[in-house]
């Protein structure tokens, strides 16, 4: 989930027309997170390819800090609470 700038995606939409496929939008985010939630719990979705870093609950101002000057290396860092 998330939202680009304007003008940002660049897409050949004739791609989409020739494998008839289907794009739906949506504004808000109601109902949405229960069913991602479910879908990453359920290993329907595999989130793992994403999270480039891990940190320990204790280290969460080195976790902060490293994200915010490390954004071209970090996808999605996560905070493990145990």
């Amino acid at each position: 989930m998330g939202l680009a700038a304007e003008d940002v995606i660049e897409y050949n939409f004739a791609k989409i027309m020739n494998k008839e496929a289907t794009i739906k939008s949506v504004f808000r985010y109601r109902n949405i997170y229960p069913k991602a939630i479910r879908a990453v719990a359920e290993g329907i979705i595999d989130v793992s390819g994403i999270v480039t870093h891990e940190f320990d609950f204790t280290d969460t101002d080195i976790a902060f800090d490293f994200v915010i000057h490390n954004k071209n290396d970090v996808v999605k860092a996560v905070i493990k609470i145990s």
